[in-house]
């Protein structure tokens, strides 16, 4: 089981770095096998959105915030929510589907105070 989760987060690990390094193709790859090994874990499907986003690939970015939320109900993590609502904000913009990104831009600052971060003041 040790064995398991750490490559699924190795996986993880590696698309971010793809990603930062502007490598998406690989980047997908990667962040692709991580949410494969864990159906479950927030920031794996939100860092497989980041990824999708980046490929132009909205909708299946969609998807993966989607994901990311649904498997965030039960849990407090309000950063992952944070994460998973404003990509869903960017997604909808980007496919121009008004109204939608100011909602979920609302709803991602609802989490703002609660991973320590104020725009307020």
């Amino acid at each position: 089981m040790n064995q398991k989760l750490s490559t699924r987060h190795k996986k993880d690990h590696k698309g971010i770095t793809l990603l930062k390094r502007e490598r998406y193709r690989e980047a997908e790859e990667a962040t692709s096998k991580a949410v494969t090994m864990d159906k479950k874990y927030p920031p794996f499907f939100n860092n497989f959105g980041d990824v999708l986003l980046k490929r132009e690939k909205y909708h299946q970015a969609g998807e993966a915030y989607r994901k990311a939320l649904e498997n965030n109900q039960k849990g407090s993590n309000s950063e992952e929510k944070f994460r998973a609502h404003f990509g869903l904000a960017k997604v909808h913009a980007l496919l121009a589907e008004r109204g939608k990104e100011d909602w979920m831009c609302r709803e991602s600052l609802k989490y703002l105070d609660h991973i320590g971060i104020s725009f307020l003041s």
